[in-house]
């Protein structure tokens, strides 16, 4: 007879497979079929099944407040159905209100049994998927894998900027914690964070300007975080400058599509930024018959769906509960605003999606519970660094408007919270 602990050890080895293929495949592994049904949405249903399943595990934890205010997000949500008379059993209502049931993967991750540092070969595998992951990125994607998903997957798709951010992040965050918890590696952490940003940072700028400015800011202050490492020992200073330059450069042949030339680096790097025109775009606002405008398409197309949405809100009496989750988001009925496929519908803005489809009040308990969650972190630092770059990167992009992103974002944000709660007086800076 199997065990209970051997059964929660293969829910939890099924449960990090799960994880890291979607943080490897992203949208064309979310998509794949399952008796019917696309794995994101089950996953919005799983969503809403560890709701009721940690029910009795939450309440006398130090996750109670976080578990309220998550309810009574719920309950607008279930008030908000039963003022529109809505049908529960249209699916589209569960996909409008996403963001609310994505969260119970905080819960999940929180509640892992196994501790971080047993689960080393985790670790390992995470590290070597990334170095694989680039190379599918930037190098070769085998044709067997697009074979598979063009199959079996509702679409394939290569993996986005913000998957890109996230398994940048999730990597370089969980041999960070490793790091800390044992002091042994901290030169072994360096080395390996120089490498990935240095092969990632091209692929950052050429990608999307919101990709580079959160993973910018997200290394900075990672190597802040490690300042007292770096400078422990000069010599690993010049090591990491040498490792990161190099890397970056040979990285920029490869993204731009460029033949490796001798001393042709700079020009190629110059090229990468050029192509994004990165720092032209920043200063582009301007105001016009009392709207915000910008004189680069991308950010004003953004603009000017975000302006709609608050303007259409405030005449249509939607300011405190939302237009609802019964339809598309009037913004964006705009046939320009349904991108090159016809199927856009995202605002590319979580909050300002948030905003549309459960007003204020939803907003602001959205905002108290990343405070509680927030409060419940004994590393402060720690937890914002983690989670900065996945804020900034959905600010400007329909990220967390698709399931496999924020589960990864809950779930992984759940696990490293709990390890870094157990192992506080070692990461607590």
């Amino acid at each position: 007879m199997i065990s209970k602990k051997h059964v929660i050890k293969l829910i939890e080895s099924l449960t990090f497979l799960m994880m890291f293929s979607l943080l490897f495949f992203g949208r064309s592994f979310s998509g794949v079929y399952f008796f019917g049904y696309r794995l994101g949405e089950f996953i919005v249903l799983l969503g809403l099944i560890l709701y009721i399943v940690f029910f009795k595990i939450i309440k006398n934890s130090d996750l109670k407040n976080i578990y309220i205010i998550h309810t009574i997000l719920i309950f607008l949500f279930i008030l908000s159905l039963a003022l529109s008379k809505e049908n529960l059993i249209n699916t589209y209502i569960f996909r409008a209100s996403l963001f609310i049931w994505v969260v119970s993967f905080f819960y999940f991750g929180r509640t892992i049994e196994t501790k971080f540092e047993n689960n080393i070969k985790y670790i390992y595998l995470l590290n070597v998927a990334i170095f694989l992951n680039y190379i599918f990125t930037v190098v070769y994607f085998p044709s067997k894998f697009v074979e598979f998903f063009q199959n079996y997957s509702d679409k394939f798709d290569f993996n986005k900027a913000h998957m890109t951010v996230a398994f940048y992040v999730i990597v370089t965050f969980a041999n960070y914690l490793f790091s800390k918890i044992n002091f042994g590696k901290k030169i072994n952490n360096l080395i390996l964070f120089s490498m990935i940003s240095g092969l990632y940072f091209p692929i950052f700028i050429f990608k999307s300007r919101g990709a580079f400015l959160s993973a910018l800011i997200y290394a900075l202050y990672y190597l802040y975080l490690v300042k007292n490492e770096i400078f422990e020992n000069k010599k690993i200073i010049i090591i990491l400058f040498i490792l990161f330059f190099a890397l970056f450069f040979i990285s920029s042949y490869f993204v731009s599509d460029s033949n490796i030339q001798e001393e042709a680096g700079i020009t190629v790097v110059t090229e990468i930024f050029q192509n994004k025109d990165t720092s032209a775009t920043f200063l582009s606002l301007y105001v016009q018959d009392s709207r915000l405008f910008s004189t680069d398409g991308n950010i004003n197309w953004r603009l000017q769906i975000w302006q709609d949405v608050f303007s259409q809100a405030y005449k249509n009496n939607w300011l405190i509960f939302g237009f609802g989750y019964q339809d598309i988001i009037p913004a964006m009925n705009n046939p320009d605003r349904s991108g090159y496929d016809g199927t856009n519908e995202n605002v590319h803005n979580f909050l300002v999606n948030i905003f549309a489809r459960g007003g204020l009040a939803s907003l602001s308990l959205y905002s108290l519970l990343i405070y509680y969650i927030f409060k419940s972190s004994k590393s402060k630092n720690s937890f914002i660094l983690y989670v900065i770059p996945f804020i900034l990167v959905s600010l400007f992009d329909a990220s967390m408007e698709n399931p496999h992103f924020p589960a990864l974002f809950y779930f992984f944000m759940g696990y490293f919270l709990k390890t870094i709660n157990n192992n506080s007086s070692k990461i607590n800076i």
